[in-house]
């Protein structure tokens, strides 16, 4: 029991010097085209060649530049948006799209939000989690990386922070788009965040969502549920498989319990 005790004790000294401290001494980076600010776990694995993370985020990145123009989307939701890396991407390469950026981490979010001090470049971001309902709840923080932090708490953390969840349907953001395309990355959170947003996928386009069985449990859910409520808001949806140099997107009725992203898209005429 103490030795538990001094572990847990430890943990959370080496979180909070993480997150509040060490991480304002980062020098900015320049990613992919755009300047942003990262968590300390995240330019660790950077500065350490660790790359293949950031490799599939920048095909993945791809993709959603180019259902921006297929679509001539005008309003981007980066759903999980983590340090923003995505969002602050699509600035950098779009002037006129709206992006709105919602991470319940206000961790991440003060890395956000000195991102845009230092670049000027402006998205909108929102401190809440998105789900089924609007209520408060407990966001459970990853030691090492705040990225795998969750709602659901599959990996039995023992930090944590009070946060608010609303539905995207809140937002009313189908009163003014009509184009929208969004990016979801939730640990698990997923089904409740499609749950929430019912009214506003009739003006989506197209959703990259990172889908896995073996969170999605602990919402009762399912990658197969998940794929049968977008189908159900006509969409067709692909498993998007990467290579070192490039994606795919192919039909799949298997899902395995490894992690995929699913790519929802609206066919156009």
């Amino acid at each position: 029991m103490k030795n538990m005790f001094l572990k847990i004790l430890v943990n959370k000294i080496f979180f909070l010097l993480n997150n509040l401290i060490l991480w304002r001494l980062l020098p900015i980076v320049k990613l992919w085209e755009a300047k942003l600010f990262f968590d300390t776990a995240s330019f660790r694995a950077y500065k350490r060649g660790q790359l293949r993370w950031f490799d599939n985020e920048r095909l993945l990145n791809d993709l959603i530049k180019k259902s921006i123009n297929k679509y001539k989307s005008d309003l981007f939701i980066d759903v999980g948006a983590n340090f923003g890396m995505h969002s602050f991407e699509i600035r950098e390469k779009f002037n006129d799209i709206k992006i709105y950026a919602f991470e319940p981490n206000k961790f991440l979010v003060s890395i956000m939000k000195k991102t845009i001090r230092r670049t000027q470049k402006q998205i909108k971001i929102i401190n809440v989690a998105l789900g089924n309902k609007n209520e408060n709840s407990t966001l459970h923080l990853n030691y090492f990386s705040t990225g795998f932090s969750s709602i659901n708490n599959y990996e039995n953390l023992n930090i944590s922070l009070p946060i608010k969840v609303q539905k995207l349907d809140t937002f009313n953001f189908y009163k003014n788009f009509s184009n929208i395309g969004i990016k979801v990355d939730i640990e698990g959170f997923e089904a409740n965040f499609l749950k929430g947003a019912k009214n506003t996928l009739q003006y989506v386009n197209w959703i990259i969502i990172e889908l896995d069985n073996s969170k999605l449990i602990y919402s009762e859910s399912s990658v197969e549920k998940c794929v049968a409520l977008l189908k159900e808001n006509n969409f067709d949806v692909k498993q998007i498989d990467y290579t070192a140099q490039t994606f795919s997107l192919k039909n799949t009725n298997i899902y395995s319990k490894e992690t995929h992203d699913y790519y929802a898209f609206k066919n156009v005429t």
